[in-house]
């Protein structure tokens, strides 16, 4: 950008990499439990169960394993945090074609991921910080965007502060059931300083 230095100071990422797992999980969450979300009649199935690593422990050992080293490497070497953290709440969405979630965050929770166990996968990021100006730009980019976008394949882990609005957004799945698995996280112990230091 010619005769601008940029400094980004809103810190929202999102941060992607791919597991390498050594099992197909796909058949497990195939037959868990679901009810679909209230409010719409084309929303998504939640799994009635919502601490799936806990309930889980054996079925689901590789992946929390590979979840965990992914966000020790986030917590430590990015955000520059030496403190321990803990799983929360974990649980699974199926999603048919042209169902959809609400904009949501997650609240009560530091960091959130999902984990995709099939290809053609799409979540929807939203900025609802404008300032209050909407202009019309001739080009939508990461300065003035207001949605993004991300496809995702078999095996991605997606990795964002849990205060980032989000949403499935409706998909032709081609006749496909999609599965994902999702989760909260917190840091664990002792966390931040002086009079907003807490423990966890």
């Amino acid at each position: 950008m010619k005769n601008f230095l940029v400094q980004n100071i809103v810190s929202g990422s999102i941060f992607q990499t791919q597991l390498n797992l050594e099992k197909d999980y796909l058949n497990f969450f195939k037959k868990l439990k679901y009810k679909q979300l209230p409010g719409n009649t084309n929303y998504t199935h939640m799994s009635l169960d919502n601490n799936l690593f806990e309930k889980y422990p054996k079925e689901l050992k590789e992946i929390k394993k590979l979840i965990h080293m992914a966000l020790k490497e986030l917590i430590k070497n990015v955000y520059m945090y030496d403190c321990s953290f803990k799983l929360t709440t974990s649980w699974a969405t199926r999603s048919d074609s042209f169902e959809e979630s609400s904009v949501h965050r997650h609240l009560n929770s530091w960091l959130s991921g999902v984990f995709y166990l099939q290809d053609n996968n799409s979540i929807s990021f939203f900025n609802k910080d404008t300032g209050g100006f909407l202009g019309d730009p001739r080009e939508w980019n990461q300065y003035n965007t207001l949605t993004t976008n991300i496809k995702t394949h078999k095996n991605t882990l997606l990795l964002f502060p849990s205060h980032l609005y989000h949403r499935i957004p409706p998909l032709d799945l081609k006749g496909v059931t999609r599965y994902s698995l999702s989760f909260n996280v917190l840091p664990k112990g002792f966390f931040g300083s002086g009079d907003s230091q807490v423990f966890f």
